[in-house]
């Protein structure tokens, strides 16, 4: 074999490392910058809990709206809380929408979350509660479904509930729903992201490499015998079956529709992503 042979399949080799660098590249580039960019809130937000019927204290307002400026700050989010009623025919007499609406500031495209808790109210106080959690701008595509459905039956949706402690399990929810949006843009996600790109980056260099190697070892052709292995021998199998037999299953059919939303506490409209 002479030079100009054997360095032909080096030159292959090249190309393709040139040709997976290339692909890496391109997968790992966007997946950087989507990973750290961050969509703008407005940040002079300052209030956060609407408590219109006087679900919480004075002081559980206080520390509802310091969480919700803590989640702000960490997380690159506002998350409202706000209490309603509870209609007589079962639903809560304001939605997202509603209070998009009644709050000039606030817009369908604004990237917010609102947690809205309804309730009955008897003799000067309030049973039954539930709640609805919606998401507006870029929050709706940040946080999953699958995340709003661990939000809705985490411990902080039974105790909403359970109505023993509803200003305690709003301020969890409050967090929860943070993570959720910031999950992917914490700090360690930065490290992650740099190891992964590291070892992909020593895996390809290895693979390139090990062809390299392979490439420029001089292989010993064995003697090849035709005789033993390239000979074909068949043999013919028949299936007998003694008898046929057909089931047959009726499916039923539903005009129900719709995916991406759990049960509701009453809510609706643009933006709910589910509730109890």
């Amino acid at each position: 074999m002479n030079k100009t042979n054997q360095h032909r399949p080096l030159a292959k080799a090249k190309k393709r490392a040139i040709i997976f660098s290339v692909i890496y590249a391109a997968i790992m580039i966007p997946l950087l910058v989507s990973t750290f960019h961050i969509s703008p809130i407005d940040k002079s937000v300052t209030q956060f809990c609407y408590d219109e019927v006087s679900v919480f204290s004075s002081q559980e307002c206080i520390s509802i709206d310091n969480q919700c400026a803590s989640i702000q700050k960490k997380c690159n989010i506002n998350v409202l809380v706000l209490t309603c009623n509870r209609t007589s025919s079962g639903y809560a007499s304001k939605n997202g929408e509603t209070f998009i609406a009644e709050h000039g500031e606030y817009t369908l495209d604004t990237n917010f979350v609102i947690i809205i808790i309804n309730s009955y109210e008897y003799a000067d106080s309030r049973y039954d509660f539930h709640f609805d959690i919606y998401t507006f701008g870029d929050s709706a595509k940040k946080i999953s479904d699958r995340e709003i459905e661990k939000i809705l039956y985490s411990d902080a949706g039974d105790e909403i509930l359970e109505g023993h402690d509803v200003a305690g399990a709003a301020i969890k929810m409050v967090g929860y729903l943070g993570t959720a949006y910031a999950g992917i843009y914490s700090r360690a996600w930065l490290g992650v992201t740099i190891a992964s790109m590291a070892i992909g980056s020593f895996v390809s260099m290895i693979v390139v490499l090990v062809i390299r190697s392979k490439y420029l070892k001089r292989k010993i052709e064995p003697n090849y015998s035709f005789q033993n292995n390239a000979t074909l021998k068949m043999r013919v199998a028949n299936d007998s079956y003694s008898h046929n037999s057909v089931t047959s299953v009726i499916i039923a059919t539903s005009n129900g529709g719709g995916g991406g939303h759990f049960s509701s506490g009453g809510g609706g409209g643009g933006g709910h992503r589910g509730g109890r």
